[in-house]
This record gives C-alpha cells, sequence and structure tokens, in this order.
C-alpha cells in the first residue's frame, strides 16, 4: 500500500498509526514531498510504515516506531533510546547510504 503526500508529514503527539486486517508495517509505503516528523515537542506518537521522505525525517522524544525510516537528506532520532527489533536480530546498524532516485506513479 502506498500512501502519497505531496507536503509534509506530521504526526501528533499521543496519536498512533493502527493498522487492520492482517496488514504489515513492511506493507505500508508513506512517500512524503517535504519533511516527516513522529511527535511533537516532548511528547512521542507511534508509526507504524516505511516512510520515504524527500527531505528530513525526524522522531521526537517518546515515539516509537514500527518500520523503517528512509530520507534523501537527513534523520533526527531526537532521544538517545533505540530498541532492537524483535525479529532474532542482535544489534541495530545505522548505516549510510548513497540516494537513488526513485518515481512513483
Amino acid at each position: 500500500m502506498l500512501i502519497s503526500i505531496s507536503g509534509t508529514f506530521a504526526q501528533n503527539a499521543l496519536t498512533g498509526i493502527v493498522l487492520v486486517g492482517g496488514v504489515r508495517p513492511q506493507d505500508v509505503f508513506w512517500a512524503v514531498a517535504d519533511t516527516f516528523t513522529v511527535g511533537s515537542g516532548a511528547i512521542g506518537a507511534s508509526f507504524q510504515g516505511i516512510a520515504l521522505a524527500a527531505t528530513a525525517v525526524t522522531i521526537m522524544p517518546g515515539s516509537v516506531v514500527n518500520g523503517r525510516l528512509l530520507s534523501a537528506t537527513s534523520i533526527a532520532i531526537q532521544d538517545s533510546n533505540i530498541m532492537e527489533d524483535n525479529s532474532g536480530c542482535s544489534a541495530v546498524t545505522v548505516t549510510a547510504c548513497k540516494p537513488i532516485r526513485v518515481s512513483l506513479s
């Protein structure tokens, strides 16, 4: 499932993305033409899916992300707590990649 947003995505504090009907976070792509923010101020939110942002991604303190965060410019995680997933991975790895051009229709 592709959700295309022509501007910014700003998820309010104390809100959550709820997937129903067997939809999994890895099946939901959020393509955002500008900035992508989860949470507000010092209060977090709960996001599920794969975020594809043209510019910055910001995850505010107390927020929970079940999915992936991809940005053409930067990703800022405003909290020092990064938890590993429960898929059997032994560590969380952060890597830097060259951006690729993706055309969405």
